[in-house]
Formats: C-alpha cells, sequence, structure tokens
C-alpha cells in the first residue's frame, strides 16, 4: 500500500562536506531553508563545521557535525547516524560524497530513498587526477544504484550518460539551481563601495583552480590593454601564486586584483559593470544566476556545464567560443559600449531560477519516489 506522503512528515537526510562556500553548500542550503515543513523533516549532517561557516540554515533544522577532516574517517559515523535515524531518503551532495554513501550503503540496515546530487562533469572534472581511473570505476559500479540522481544542467547529464553508459534515463532528473532572491536583496542592502572608482569593473568569482580558467581571463586584459578596465578576483585556492606571477609577467598589477575569499561576494556582484565567466568547464555555475540576480550583466565561454541554459545572448549577457582568449577580450570591450537593463537582467533570472520553482521541483520528486 503506497504511503500518503501529503499526512506524514519525512525525514530527509542531507551529507556534505561542509557549510563553508561553494555552490553545493549555498545549493543545500536553499532547498533545506525553503522545503515544506508539513511534509519534510530536513537533517544536515557535514563532515566538518567549520566556526568560519557562512550558510545560514534555519533554527529548526538539526545539523550533525562529525568532526572529520578527511572523508574515509566519516564512514562509521554516518552509518551509526542512519541506523539511528532511519531517514527516509538520504541525499548527498557532491561526487565523492556520493560515492562513499553507495559505498557503505549494505550497512545501513534500513532502506531509504537515495539522491546523488551531481555537481560537476566527472570526465572533465577527475580527468588531471592521477585516480581518474578508479573514480570511472566507482561511477560505472555505484551510480546507478542510486534511486535517483540529480543534474543540474542536460550537459551535466548527457556528460553522465557518456562516463556512464549503463544509468538508466528514468533514475536522471534535470533540476536547475534555485536562487534565493530574498537572502541575496538582504546582503546587498546598504552596500558600501567595495570597487574601484572611475574603472570599467569586471569580476569573477570561484576557487583559484585549473577548472576555472582565470589564466585565460588575464591573458584576456593583456589583449584589452586598456587600464580603464579593472579585474577583481575573488577566490582562494592551489593556483594563487601562478595567477599572481602571471599578472606580474604581464605588468597587469595595476589592473586586475587578487581579492581573496569574501563571505559576501553578493555585494561586489551589485556594483560590478560585468561578470566573466572564464572557466574551462563547469557543473552549472552558481555565480551567473546570483550575479544575474544582481543586475550584473555576464561574458562567459560557453564551455561545458549549462553555461547556454543561462545566457540568452543579448538578454542577460553574451557567450564566447571556449578557450578563445582573443574573442573573449573583445566581447569584454562589447559590454563596455553595449549596456544591459540591470533591472531587465535580474527579472529574467527570477522567472527561471526563482528558489520558490525550483523548491517545488525537488518536492515533487522527493514525493514521488516516496510512493514508489
Amino acid at each position: 500500500m503506497k504511503q500518503d506522503v501529503q499526512n506524514v512528515t519525512h525525514k530527509i537526510l542531507f551529507i556534505i562536506s561542509s557549510l563553508s562556500g561553494g555552490g553545493a553548500q549555498h545549493v543545500t542550503r536553499t532547498i533545506v531553508n525553503h522545503l515544506d515543513r508539513n511534509r519534510f523533516e530536513p537533517i544536515v549532517v557535514v563532515f566538518q563545521h567549520s566556526k568560519n561557516s557562512i550558510i545560514e540554515l534555519r533554527s529548526d533544522v538539526s545539523t550533525i557535525n562529525l568532526s572529520s577532516k578527511h572523508a574515509r574517517y566519516t564512514l562509521f559515523k554516518i552509518i551509526k547516524i542512519i541506523r539511528r535515524l532511519k531517514p527516509d531518503i538520504v541525499f548527498s551532495v557532491l561526487g565523492y560524497i556520493n560515492l562513499l554513501i553507495m559505498l557503505i550503503r549494505p550497512w545501513f540496515y534500513c532502506h531509504p530513498r537515495m539522491i546523488a546530487r551531481e555537481t560537476n562533469l566527472p570526465a572533465k572534472l577527475y580527468a588531471r587526477s592521477k585516480f581518474r581511473w578508479l573514480y570511472k570505476i566507482l561511477y560505472r559500479r555505484l551510480y546507478h544504484k542510486f534511486d535517483l540522481i540529480i543534474c543540474q544542467s542536460n550537459d551535466m547529464k548527457t556528460y553522465l550518460r557518456q562516463y556512464n553508459p549503463a544509468l538508466p534515463d528514468a533514475k536522471l532528473r534535470v533540476i536547475h539551481n534555485p536562487v534565493d532572491f530574498d537572502s541575496i536583496a538582504r546582503k546587498t542592502a546598504g552596500s558600501k563601495k567595495c570597487l574601484p572608482q572611475d574603472k570599467f569593473n569586471l569580476l569573477t568569482v570561484g576557487k583559484l583552480t585549473y577548472q576555472k580558467g582565470f589564466d585565460l581571463l588575464i591573458k584576456a586584459m593583456a589583449k584589452i590593454n586598456n587600464r580603464s578596465f579593472f579585474l577583481t578576483i575573488l577566490g582562494k585556492g592551489p593556483e594563487e601564486k601562478s595567477l599572481r606571477m602571471l599578472i606580474d609577467k604581464l605588468n597587469l598589477n595595476d589592473c586586475i586584483q587578487l581579492a581573496g575569499y569574501k563571505n559576501n561576494p553578493y555585494k561586489y556582484m551589485k556594483q560590478a559593470d560585468l561578470f566573466v565567466l572564464s572557466s574551462r568547464f563547469e557543473g552549472f555555475p552558481n555565480v551567473l544566476l546570483e550575479a544575474n540576480a544582481c543586475g550584473s550583466p555576464i561574458v562567459a565561454f560557453s564551455c561545458p556545464g549549462g553555461i547556454k541554459e543561462i545566457i540568452d545572448d543579448g538578454v542577460n549577457g553574451w557567450t564566447v567560443p571556449p578557450g578563445n582568449i582573443q574573442l573573449l577580450a573583445e566581447k569584454i570591450k562589447y559590454a563596455n559600449n553595449r549596456p544591459l537593463d540591470r533591472n531587465a537582467i535580474s527579472q529574467y533570472i527570477q522567472k527561471k531560477f526563482d528558489h520558490r520553482k525550483i523548491i517545488s521541483r525537488y518536492e515533487e520528486e522527493f514525493c514521488s519516489l516516496l510512493t514508489n
């Protein structure tokens, strides 16, 4: 007999590495905070809860801190928690966590529905890893065992199927990321000026890694060769030293700043004249949605990962062929001379990606799983 999910509150256990920064963390926060409490009880399990955590959860959300720096040390703790709480759904949020959770599933001794949320393009994400062969084996052996796999974009679904041809299409769902406009409005209200005056301010945000292609953007700035254009890069990561060296080499210290990680990037987005995404590949970049929500137009490489599902050329930004530094520089200069209506940009994104619309999709999928 099928359960009446409308009259029962179901436990959903969200498992994530931390509550600090990152697109996956922000999406998890938005889902957890806005789920219908009459139907769902969200519980968040984090590997390590940093004292610098900036992800704000509602007061009625239970959080379990495993206090483990490394994922492998969390396995027995997760098994114990799932046995004790007996959740109706276990929702894991990042690729490597998805693999770990499915590895230990036989020891749960209960039978929760299992959902994986894929956040990137595995074939590209692990291409530079010395363990890429192992990831490929694990994805092919484990992913089809999930009851449902959430892909953030159609591109991601396509790449995931190529990486794991055995995945049944019936288990794959494309649900775009939500934007919490209310939260962004609170964080941009009354912001003081944080970008240089009398400049055409370019902004980009992300972890300083090879994937994000900040080296390509710095080279594009050299081709622009106009000191009225100023680039601010928010983020930290392993490529910081090499990026600083590249800036020095190209004599761009007076028009590029590496400003580090910021708890509140939205006030920068609100003030930026243009947001630039120079990634080599993406999952479904939240920063584009958030920059647009703040009214900032975008220039982005149309790299794999759903970029074209966000940007409508000439409406909320422009795309450039992946990796083409010369065209990126030219499109940035073009954007300076073709300002877009910032209010119209924000409204465009709200219509497509407002959290209320996206969360309802998640709730539909949860209810469908629980009744089958």
